[in-house]
């Protein structure tokens, strides 16, 4: 009962600590795809599709078209509702390219357009026309005319009688694929390109901006876009069934654990769920007293992860320390030479997210920034930063100029600290990386905080461990930044991971451990490190050999609570631990 209390005090001391220290929690909502077709319906195992020929969309259903083993064609319709299919056979001759245009399947044949109607494949007309090629090309009806795109040629026919009209240059080589977006606006795609596509005003044949669906590029020739303003990627080759939607510049993927919030403007989606355990062995290498060993728990609660069925040894105690960051406490039994202890102190599930911000509505100017009390402490200098040197203010003038748009600085801060090369570094304050022009995470993190911080915005270093998903241990050691931003809360700087130029956004799912106001954990001995020995026994580390992994499994699996191989204590059962 004393365990539980203390635990539910923490609860409230960290809710607190939240807002103290400048945390907004999203109002999640869950997104569902717009239809209820997955890709084990969708694709059966007798489609045989072309890698290079269009996909069609109208009304919830898709259309392929697909061969028969005479290699005459046939259109498949599949309703993307109900996985009704109905397959229509073309005896008019090769297809040569095909559009659906209002209510209207149309078809492009040798000398002549097919306008079918898309629920029978019953034709209504046709219309003579005179494109020369026997090669599949896309075809498209953009302001009531027939566009046939070829090499880098854009030819343009009368939809009514077939007669050509006019020729204009398309600004790129190598064009596989244009998706219609409206009558102004389409998507230009190129497998030379890998996932990244053109939208090109359709007025004045320029790009307006490159679009990154980050997803196998080879199937984004089965792409669509969808009466529900989305991008389906329906493709029988690659198996890939997957609806996409833009969130703030930025697509994100909708099928697989999309959820929204609107105050801040934010989406987390295509989650991974582990559980994960801490496992700790001790060797003594001769005689040793009794000690006390520390170690970093997970964030309970961020915008891109949550804990959850929390485990703890019941030998154990948990505290916070002064950025709120949970550290726990386990006491160590006097050892005898080679004498060996094995404990499971923690274990938890642990569900991690990709996360976006959307920051177009951020119109903030830096003299309206209005800090907390308690959030001062994160615009102070300290020697990892030295934001007042001549070096950090010269570049720090360079990047953002005379920029005084939240937004813009922070786009200009990340722009600049992702062209900084990575290069594993000695944690070298914010001047030498900008004089050297490479470091590792730790060192970009320094260079953003040192920016932000001279400018009066807060930020703050974010320790976390960046999983390799096949791995059964978590290791991989990494730093990144947080900004506080009025309304939003704290959101990330990832300079290192896609989308690297975007602020608020990463496809890293971190693991969480600690935000820290300076470089390092306090209550741990070396800072830079999960666990360690009680400070003041520091010299027993000299008398063990200590191993600490933290091990994560599929929430399917079963956890095993490992038996502690020591005279000293009992073996662990389900009973030596708690859940609060």
């Amino acid at each position: 009962m004393k365990t539980f209390l203390l635990i539910l005090v923490l609860f409230f001391s960290i809710s607190s600590r939240a807002e103290e220290s400048g945390e907004v929690t999203p109002n999640w909502k869950e997104v569902s795809p717009s239809y209820g077709m997955d890709s084990e319906k969708l694709f059966m195992e007798s489609m045989s599709v072309d890698l290079f020929t269009s996909v069609l969309f109208l009304d919830g259903h898709l259309f392929y078209l697909m061969k028969e083993e005479n290699m005459k064609s046939q259109i498949l319709r599949v309703n993307l509702e109900t996985g009704e299919r109905k397959i229509s056979p073309i005896s008019e001759g090769k297809i040569l390219g095909w559009t659906i245009h209002k209510d209207d399947l149309l078809l492009l044949v040798k000398n002549k357009l097919l306008i079918l109607d898309p629920r029978t494949f019953a034709k209504r007309s046709e219309v003579p026309i005179s494109i020369q090629s026997s090669n599949f090309r896309e075809i498209l009806v953009l302001n009531g005319l027939l566009y046939s795109f070829q090499s880098k040629k854009a030819f343009t026919y009368d939809l009514n009688h077939g007669e050509k009209k006019e020729e204009r240059d398309v600004p790129f080589d190598s064009i596989q694929r244009v998706i219609k977006i409206d009558d102004n606006f389409v998507l230009l795609y190129s497998s030379f390109w890998g996932n990244k596509m053109k939208l090109i005003n359709t007025n004045s044949f320029e790009m307006e901006k490159e679009i990154i669906i980050p997803t196998n590029h080879r199937s984004l020739f089965k792409l669509v876009y969808t009466d529900k303003k989305h991008f389906l990627v329906a493709d029988p080759i690659t198996k890939n069934y997957s609806e996409w939607m833009d969130f703030g510049g930025k697509m994100i993927e909708v099928t697989r654990g999309l959820q929204i919030s609107s105050s801040p403007t934010a989406a987390r989606y295509k989650p991974i769920e582990n559980f994960i355990q801490y496992k700790i062995r001790i060797t003594a290498k001769e005689n040793t007293r009794e000690t006390m060993l520390h170690f970093v728990l997970p964030v309970t609660y961020t915008y891109s992860q949550t804990v959850s069925e929390e485990k703890f040894s019941k030998a154990s105690e948990l505290k916070l320390d002064a950025d709120g960051n949970r550290i726990l406490s386990l006491p160590i039994p006097a050892l005898t030479a080679n004498e060996v202890f094995e404990h499971s102190p923690y274990e938890a599930k642990l569900t991690r997210y990709k996360i976006a911000f959307d920051l177009a509505d951020l119109k903030m100017k830096i003299a309206d920034f209005d800090i907390p009390k308690s959030l001062l402490r994160y615009t102070t200098n300290y020697p990892s930063l030295k934001f007042d040197e001549s070096i950090v203010i010269k570049k720090r003038e360079e990047v953002i100029g005379e920029s005084v748009q939240v937004s813009e600085i922070l786009n200009r801060t990340q722009t600049y600290v992702s062209s900084i090369p990575y290069k594993s570094g000695a944690f070298q304050s914010a001047p030498f990386v900008i004089e050297k022009n490479n470091g590792g995470c730790t060192e970009h993190s320094y260079v953003t905080m040192a920016f932000l911080r001279s400018l009066g915005i807060p930020s703050r270093l974010v320790w976390n461990y960046l999983p390799t998903e096949s791995s059964e241990i978590i290791f991989f050691n990494h730093k990144f930044a947080e900004a506080w931003i009025p309304e939003y809360g704290w959101i990330p700087l990832e300079p290192l991971s896609s989308p690297n130029k975007i602020p608020g956004s990463t496809n890293a799912r971190h693991v969480i451990f600690a935000r820290l106001e300076k470089t390092s954990l306090v209550d741990i001995a070396g800072g830079d490190r999960l666990f360690n020995i009680t400070k003041s026994d520091l010299g027993l580390t000299k008398k063990l050999q200590i191993r600490f992994d933290i091990f994560k499994s599929g929430v399917s699996e079963e956890l095993e609570l490992t038996p502690i191989k020591s005279k000293s204590l009992p073996k662990v059962t389900s009973e030596d631990m708690f859940v609060p």
